[in-house]
C-alpha cells in the first residue's frame, strides 16, 4: 500500500493533467487492471483444472485393465491391430 505521501503526490500529478490527459490514463490503467484480473483468473482455473485431472487420473487408477473396453463397448480396430487381429477379415 503507498504512503499517504506517495499517495497525496500522485493525485496531484494527476490533477494536473489535462482532462483528455486523465481519461486516458483512467482508460488504459482500467483496462490494464481488467486484463491484469482475467489473466489471474485465467491461471486459477487452469490450476483448478489441473488439479482436477490429477484427481481423476488418479482415482481411475490408470491401469492397463482399466483402458481395455468395456462388456458393451466394442473392441476398436486399433486394439484388434496392435494384438496382431485383422478386422477386415471379420465380414
Amino acid at each position: 500500500m503507498p504512503s499517504r505521501d506517495r499517495y497525496d503526490r500522485l493525485r496531484r500529478h494527476f490533477q494536473e493533467l489535462e482532462a483528455n490527459e486523465r481519461a486516458r490514463f483512467l482508460l488504459e490503467a482500467s483496462v490494464s487492471t481488467l486484463a491484469q484480473g482475467l489473466e489471474q483468473a485465467g491461471q486459477a482455473l487452469a490450476d483448478s483444472l489441473e488439479r482436477v485431472m490429477q484427481q481423476e487420473h488418479r482415482a481411475s487408477g490408470a491401469s492397463e485393465e482399466a483402458r481395455q473396453p468395456g462388456a458393451a463397448e466394442p473392441e476398436t480396430a486399433q486394439r484388434q491391430a496392435s494384438r496382431g487381429g485383422d478386422s477386415s477379415s471379420e465380414s
